[in-house]
């Protein structure tokens, strides 16, 4: 099957190349949509080296959304019916993006909307092995393979949301129309997250001000959006969210300024406000 890809890049280091070359050969072409404020050209002439990769500068920092939005429509453009998300930070396992790719071919993908990898963190590397193939109700934004028609049906991702819940959002609207997100566990990406603090046994996420602003508006929205639609979902969702949240007021370095944020973004929900202006 023809299969495009697409990765966010944000300020990256040489790591990504790794990262592009553990899973550039399952795809016929890979859109590398470049979301830095600063460009390191000897990381980016690299990337532009590898081949199948098509590079695109968005102008600064436009939102995941807003960057998988124009990966999307290129590969519809060139008549696509697939596409990889990948974040810089993630790393495919051997066979795992072909076997994907093997799952969309032998199925009936018509009302699947995602097919989508287990994403093995530092917080998360236990698998459900009691079946390869299980139906869950969302996913991270990687190592997911998209389903280029339903996308259009459903609409893009959305853009106002900038980061934070841009997945989440997604996968509850594919809910809200009938579709379904199949996950293969024996697929496996390698996903890095950023700040990590570790607690007992217990490793958690330790998310910037910023991101907490990001968090609490978005969480918030989508909540308020599917509530009548995916009422357990979107709960489940937001009740998971209140306890990163109290993580990260706990273990975070900074957390006045980390309260002072999630009251802005709360605020921001409450006037409708997604100027989205905060990292700016």
């Amino acid at each position: 099957m023809k299969l495009a890809g697409v990765i966010v890049l944000y300020n990256p280091d040489t790591l990504v190349i790794d990262n592009i070359l553990s899973y550039i050969d399952d795809v016929d072409i890979l859109y590398a949509v470049d979301n830095s404020s600063n460009i390191n050209s000897k990381v980016i002439n690299r990337i532009k080296q590898i081949k199948k990769i098509a590079y695109v500068y968005n102008g600064g920092n436009k939102g995941i959304a807003y960057a998988q939005n124009v990966a999307a429509k290129e590969a519809i453009k060139e008549n696509y019916k697939w596409l990889l998300t990948m974040d810089q930070d993630s790393f495919a396992s051997k066979n795992s993006i072909a076997m994907l790719k093997e799952y969309i071919e032998i199925s009936d993908t018509g009302k699947i909307g995602i097919v989508s990898t287990f994403q093995e963190t530092e917080i998360d590397k236990s698998r459900n092995h009691s079946a390869n193939l299980r139906k869950v109700p969302w996913v991270i934004s990687s190592g997911n393979i998209i389903n280029l028609e339903i996308f259009q049906n459903v609409g893009g991702f959305l853009q106002k949301l900038f980061i934070d819940a841009v997945d989440y959002e997604y996968c509850l609207r594919l809910h809200s129309y009938g579709y379904s997100i199949h996950m293969l566990n024996k697929a496996v990406i390698k996903h890095k997250l950023g700040e990590t603090k570790k607690v007992g046994n217990q490793y958690m996420y330790i998310h910037d001000y910023r991101r907490m602003y990001f968090r609490v508006r978005n969480t918030f929205y989508i909540r308020k959006k599917y509530k009548k639609s995916c009422p357990d979902l979107s709960k489940n969702i937001f009740d998971m969210s209140l306890i990163t949240w109290q993580q990260d007021l706990r273990y975070g370095k900074r957390r006045l300024k980390q309260l002072l944020y999630m009251c802005l973004g709360y605020f921001d929900f409450l006037i409708n406000n997604f100027n989205n202006n905060i990292l700016r």
